[in-house]
């Protein structure tokens, strides 16, 4: 178990989901503030919005910490990415950025080798 202890840091995480046509030299996976802004917008699909929206009733609660789980690897720039529990990371980085609060001190669950 580890810590991610900003907000900033949680929204530089990268997930599993793909950029589509990522740019050259750039990552080809979103980060949780990327999808985060975008599923706020109504991006995304019917799932998406659906586990966005159950994620944003659970982070409601101000002592509410979602179990997240991160894997190291080779295909992104920060040498981890997020793959579990993406739409609650989402919410809980939505929901704690409109609070204003930066130092987070989330727990987190990471795997020891690349999947």
């Amino acid at each position: 178990m580890s810590e991610i202890a900003t907000l900033a840091e949680l929204g530089a995480m990268h997930t599993v989901l793909a950029i589509p046509q990522p740019r050259a030299g750039a990552d080809s996976f979103y980060t949780i503030a990327e999808v985060a802004s975008g599923w706020a917008a109504g991006a995304g699909s019917a799932h998406d919005q659906d586990s966005y929206r159950r994620a944003m009733v659970r982070v409601a609660d101000p002592d509410y910490e979602p179990e997240l789980l991160i894997a190291p690897t080779r295909l992104t720039t920060s040498g981890w990415r997020m793959i579990d529990a993406i739409h609650r990371a989402a919410a809980f980085y939505n929901t704690r950025a409109a609070a204003g609060l930066s130092a987070i001190h989330l727990r987190v669950f990471v795997l020891p080798r690349p999947i």
